[in-house]
Formats: structure tokens, sequence, C-alpha cells
């Protein structure tokens, strides 16, 4: 009886087993199970592993992971971007489009020159990281092949030559050149600051100006704040719009990465409710939920959002809802 109960104190005493804690996962498909959808997976990767490739650091880190213009540009050898966006209205209105974005190293030639080819609008007014979910799939979808030359690239200094054909059709093309120059330092307050000029000449929308400034500030480990604005201006039409952005960046886990926006659209240009002259043009409120599905080239967004337009004088909201899945295949020489 004494060794019976001297057992039992002794199982009491002994600290209960804990279930291991399992790590993080870096991307959400990371742990799939084999079948259909791992096949699937398999194929596109080797495929990306043809094509193979890394991104860069630091708060670039969030244009990259949202496959904005800027690192487009900055990738080095071979990409390829395959974006499928649908955008639902609540008005019951569905949009569906494929946009595609590559670019070809040409080392023979220069080891700073490479071949761009894009299906999306490549005109100043209508670049991909600067839409609206309800302008996606309005672009016009022309198609565009062109020459980037990088006449200087530095980690914080870059100019970029841009020299090519945009086809609305095949027997009308717009040529355009587009001169570009992008600076970026930082302040000892942990400010770090990126201005960005593009004159361009294009056939349809002639000489003009694009310029763009961003703020950004890490607020700790998981969140950055930004503050974009974005100026375009048209010589031939005289005209100005600018666009005005507040954005928290909030890292939910390895994977995935939620973005608030606030955005005010302001226009020079007469309308039905304005005369010439700047004057407020729309203005929302987004969320977008974007996550790493697999590795670092198969990704997905869901972004709902409220925009109020000058076309109806404000009284009614655009409530929309985008989704977008983005496939990345690049190569670093």
């Amino acid at each position: 009886m004494l060794c019976g109960i001297n057992l039992t104190q002794a199982q009491e005493s002994q600290p209960a087993q804990q279930a291991p804690v399992k790590p993080e996962k870096n991307y959400l498909l990371e742990d799939v199970e084999p079948g259909k959808l791992s096949k699937g997976l398999e194929y596109l990767e080797h495929f990306q592993v043809w094509l193979g490739g890394r991104f860069e650091h630091s708060a670039r880190q969030v244009d990259d992971y949202f496959g904005s213009e800027e690192g487009f540009e900055r990738s080095k050898g071979n990409r390829l971007d395959v974006l499928t966006p649908m955008v639902f209205h609540d008005s019951g209105q569905i949009e569906m489009a494929m946009k595609l974005r590559a670019k070809l190293f040409l080392p023979r030639i220069s080891d700073r020159l490479h071949l761009v080819v894009t299906t999306e609008d490549t005109s100043v007014k209508g670049q991909a990281d600067d839409s609206l979910a309800r302008e996606i799939t309005e672009e016009d979808g022309r198609t565009a092949v062109g020459l980037q030359l990088a006449l200087e690239k530095y980690s914080k200094l870059a100019s970029l030559l841009d020299i090519g054909l945009s086809f609305k059709n095949i027997v009308d093309p717009d040529p355009y050149v587009r001169l570009k120059k992008n600076y970026e330092w930082e302040h000892p307050s942990g400010w770090v600051t990126r201005m960005g000029q593009t004159a361009f000449w294009e056939r349809y929308e002639g000489v003009g100006l694009d310029s763009k400034l961003v703020f950004d500030k890490p607020l700790d480990a998981n969140n950055l704040f930004r503050s974009q604005t974005d100026g375009l201006w048209q010589y031939e039409e005289g005209t100005y719009s600018l666009t005005q952005r507040l954005l928290l960046y909030h890292t939910q886990t390895k994977h995935t990465l939620h973005t608030y926006q606030l955005r005010g659209d302001w226009d020079s240009a007469e309308s039905a409710y304005y005369d010439a002259g700047m004057h407020l043009s729309g203005y929302g409120a987004f969320f977008n939920w974007r996550e790493r599905a697999y590795k670092d080239w198969l990704f997905f967004e869901v972004e709902p959002g409220v925009y109020y337009s000058q076309e109806n004088d404000f009284k009614r909201a655009d409530l929309t809802l985008l989704l977008l899945l983005e496939m990345r295949f690049y190569h670093t020489p």
C-alpha cells in the first residue's frame, strides 16, 4: 500500500508533457498533401527553377512583395509576371482579365539592357501599381514591346531609358520614349524617402512628367507606415492630376501582409461638375490581404474597397471586391 501511494505521488509530481509547437509556415501551401494540387505546383516549380531568382531587403520588400513597377524594374535577369484579376461590383457586374509583363536580359548586347514585353496598359496614366480595383480591368490592355537601358544603377540612384512601341491595334502603333530618374535617401530618424521623376513622350498622350514621392517609416518589426504622393502633368492637355495615399502595412505572418489604405484624388481637368482648375475627383478606403501562397513566386490577394467619385457627384459609393492571382517566374544571371 505504501509502495502504491509513493508510485502515485511520483506520477503526480512529473510535469505534464507539452505538445511540440509547430514552426510558423513560410508560405500558405507549405504542408500541402500529395495530390493534384501538389503535382500542379511541382510542374510550375520546374518552370520557376528554369527561370529561378531572389528578391531584396528593407522597405523595398513591400514593393517587391506587391510586384510594383519599381520592383519589376529593379529585378535583374529574365522575369515573367502573370496576373489574373477579377473585380466584383456591388451592381452585380463582374470583370475579368489576364495581364502579362516580361523582361528578357540581353547580355550579349549590353549587361544593362532588357527587352520588355507587356500586355497591360503601359501609358503613364495606367501603371498597374497605381490602379484602383475597379480600374485594373478597365485599361485598354495594349501590348507593348520596348528596350530598357540602365544608364546608371546604384543602390540609391537609378536612371532608366525606355524606348518602344505600344499597340492599340497592329496598324496603329503608339511609339514612346521615357527617361526615368529614381533617388533614395535615409534620415537618421528612420524615415526613408524615395523620389521618382519620369519625363515622357508618347504619340497619343504627348509630352508630360510623372512624379512620385514616398516617405516610409518602420513603426516596429511588423508595421510600416507610408505616405505616397503621385502627380501627372500633361503638356498638350494642360492638366495636372494628383493622388495622395496613406498606407499602413502590417505583417500578420511570414506569408501574410495586410494593407490599410486611405486615398484621395485631385484633377485640374474640366468635367461635367467642375470648371478647369484643381478639384477633388475622388476618395476612398481599401483593405488588402495579400498571401504568399507558394514559396516566393505564387501570390493571391483579396481587396474590398469603397470609392466615391465626381462621376456621380459623390452621391453613391462604388463598392468593389478584387480577387487577384499572381505568378512570377524569374532568373538572376
